[in-house]
């Protein structure tokens, strides 16, 4: 079958020959009639095998599927139940259809890899970002690397050998180490500092702008290595290191407890302490994840790095209801017990874990009018030396006169050692000695002990009287080196980064004052 177009001029009366015959064969596709399903014969548009249809849509004659229905009341294609009223007539002399069903099978492809696709190219975003993460960590290890090697090489130029042994110097005087100045960093209302135990690091807690305070991280291999990062709102009062070096604890008077990665140089977790301010805090020594913290009233909380949302792990109340300026972990020897010491301005009390049992239990309190500090020795934890300061009191010596008496206590440093005693399984302190001869100014200042590389224990602090530091030696009481100290010491600090290589840390309230051991 073809199309045809025809243009036609003049009237209609006009005859055929002025028909203008425009036909145009436009090739159509081949349509045949529909068959029947049943007979196999064609559809036609009437008599009896016209186009019919079932509910189901299948296509018959309708004499055909009339009389299937009465038969069989089923489809004979599909074999759905019918009915005779399910016969419908169809005005139309063939049904086509265009077949879709490659189409539809595209479609469904062209779908399906659409979807991997958009699938995949998450994934890749995801990769990249991965990636980019891993580059970074990836540059940040590999520059510390090159650091190490660099401070390696560095210490290896440094070292010094051990001094020649001489038993007329030894008995002449203690064998210590002198200090000498290797370098001053300027500070901005500081208070606390803290070296780590590998001698590597240290921190400061510093005033970094208008209410900002913060740490001043310092690199001990490199000082020009450092970065200030901010962390309170109020002046920070303890700074602690990790056994690790991995991360720094800061306390201060705006009630938050702050663990910072030195590697990140970020706070990483924080605590909020909602009035309770705190004023000291030292690492669990017996759970690198716990920090306990000193508060304003008396107590002690110790919180868990592993549960940041959480209540405090553990709390201990102080024999005084004062704030508690110093605190420290410690484990004692052969049993492993775990120790904490905690130091107000009326003493010390000390808490120990019973056998059969993980909380501590108080054990001891030792009075010491006038403590203003307490600090533990690196190389022997059970070590203590607990300092008091200067104070002068007026007495009248009459109601009825203006004569007074005016009795001035020297400031002394009470050095003890703890041990954990067998018998009854208390915790007892033996006195290791006495210190005394310097004037501390009104405010609190801290002093350091440790072990120097002779093995004699030597106690540093702060002397405003003389304008200088004091280093006494333990075992003779005797002062054994006096380095000049212009301005008032509030803070001494003492680490080893090497067998032979120690640093001292002298802060006042604006600068630190680093010291490197050389030979006596």
């Amino acid at each position: 079958m073809s199309k045809r177009r025809r243009l036609r001029r003049g009237t209609a009366a006009d005859s055929n020959d002025d028909d203008v015959d425009l036909t145009e064969d436009e090739p159509e596709p081949s349509i045949h009639a529909t068959e029947c399903t049943i007979c196999c014969e064609k559809c036609v548009t009437s008599g009896e095998h016209r186009l019919a249809s079932l509910a189901c849509g299948h296509l018959f004659g309708q004499s055909c599927i009339e009389r299937w229905v009465k038969q069989s009341k089923t489809c004979p294609v599909c074999s759905q139940a019918v009915k005779r009223n399910d016969v419908r007539v169809l005005f139309t002399d063939s049904v086509s259809v265009v077949d879709n069903s490659r189409q539809e099978e595209f479609n469904q492809k062209y779908l399906a890899e659409k979807a991997a696709r958009s699938a995949i190219e998450m994934e890749v975003a995801k990769l990249k970002l991965q990636h980019a993460a891993l580059q970074l960590e990836y540059d940040k290890h590999k520059n510390r690397v090159m650091e190490l090697l660099e401070e390696n090489s560095m210490l290896k130029s440094m070292a010094l050998p051990p001094p020649p042994p001489s038993s007329s110097q030894s008995a002449a005087r203690p064998a210590t180490w002198a200090y000498a100045k290797f370098a001053s960093i300027v500070c901005s209302d500081s208070r606390v500092c803290a070296i780590s135990l590998r001698g590597d690091l240290l921190g400061v807690g510093t005033k970094l702008g208008p209410d900002s305070h913060g740490l001043l991280q310092v690199s001990l291999l490199d000082i020009q290595h450092r970065a200030s990062i901010p962390l309170h709102r109020l002046a920070i009062r303890d700074v602690a290191v990790s056994a690790d070096s991995k991360y720094v604890a800061t306390t201060a008077m705006d009630g938050k407890l702050h663990i910072t990665s030195t590697m990140a140089q970020r706070s990483i977790l924080h605590f909020d302490m909602p009035g309770r301010h705190g004023w000291s805090c030292c690492w669990d020594a017996s759970n690198a994840h716990q920090i306990w913290v000193g508060h304003q009233n008396g107590t002690l909380s110790r919180f868990d790095m592993r549960k940041p949302g959480a209540e405090v792990a553990d709390s201990l109340t102080h024999h005084f209801k004062q704030p508690v300026h110093a605190v420290r972990s410690l484990v004692l020897e052969p049993m492993h017990t775990p120790v904490v010491v905690a130091a107000t301005f009326s003493g010390v009390s000390i808490w120990a874990a019973a056998e059969s049992a993980q909380s501590l239990v108080h054990h001891m309190h030792m009075d010491i009018k006038h403590c203003c500090a307490m600090a533990n020795n690196p190389q022997t934890p059970s070590q203590l030396v607990v300092s008091t300061r200067t104070t002068t009191t007026t007495t009248a010596t009459s109601t009825s006169s203006s004569y007074s008496t005016t009795t001035t206590s020297p400031a002394q440093h009470f050095v003890v050692s703890l041990r954990h005693n067998p018998d009854d399984g208390l915790v007892e302190t033996e006195a290791d000695g006495v210190l005394q001869g310097h004037v501390t100014p009104s405010a609190i200042t801290r002093a350091a002990i440790w072990s120097s590389g002779g093995g004699d224990v030597v106690v540093g602090s702060g002397d405003v009287g003389a304008h200088e530091l004091k280093l006494w030696d333990v075992a003779t009481s005797s002062v054994v080196r006096h380095i000049d100290a212009p301005q008032p010491i509030v803070d001494v600090q003492h680490g080893w980064a090497g067998p032979t290589m120690g640093v001292l840390a002298t802060l006042a309230n604006d600068e630190l004052v680093l010291y490197r051991t050389t030979q006596a």
